[in-house]
């Protein structure tokens, strides 16, 4: 399935306690649902928008060092190829917030 899910309401309401207690799984998630089953996915689902939730994971994910290198490579991938959809995250990138 590749990330495609038809749901999701219940991952978006435990993901950030998800990316504390486990980040790289996490991020997986993240890649596979974002990249993998949105971006990239045979099936659109647009228009996407970056749920409050989702937006504080990747924050979180991003000052974790053990994922912030493959985070920040995650979101370069979903502003590249999922354009405007993910310009927000950008802001994750900015150490002065």
């Amino acid at each position: 399935m590749k990330g495609h899910i038809e749901w999701d309401y219940g991952l978006t309401r435990s993901v950030i306690k998800l990316a504390e207690a486990a980040p790289q799984d996490t991020l997986e998630i993240a890649r596979l649902y974002w990249l993998e089953g949105g971006v990239r996915g045979s099936e659109e689902r647009r228009p996407w928008h970056i749920d409050n939730e989702w937006f504080e994971v990747f924050q979180i994910l991003y000052k974790n060092p053990s994922t912030r290198e493959s985070t920040y490579a995650l979101i370069d991938d979903l502003i590249r190829e999922g354009g405007s959809t993910f310009w927000k995250l950008e802001e994750i990138f900015d150490e002065s917030k």
